[in-house]
């Protein structure tokens, strides 16, 4: 292409070409998402562009989401403590 691209490439990591069992292999090493995305994320974004993520993922620990009950205690928790700070 331009003459003395592949000497200024030869230092740059390989970008590795992904098919559905490679993105599985390297899904499988992680436990949740967050991790799979920060440590291998070209992985995880090429599997979100070829739209398996969520397949890849599955066995993925989900991290709990808050109820509408719980953030309504913490709330009222919140408020509690703003009274007592007032208080004191």
């Amino acid at each position: 292409m331009w003459p003395g691209v592949d000497a200024v490439c030869e230092d740059m990591p390989y970008r590795r070409e992904w098919t559905k069992e490679k993105l599985q292999t390297e899904a499988l090493k992680y436990k949740i998402r967050a991790e799979f995305k920060a440590r291998s994320n070209d992985a995880y974004t090429t599997a979100k562009d070829m739209n398996t993520l969520v397949e890849k993922c599955q066995h993925m620990r989900r991290c709990r989401r808050w109820s509408d009950e719980s953030l309504n205690i913490l709330e009222e928790l919140v408020l509690w403590l703003r009274v007592v700070k007032h208080i004191m």
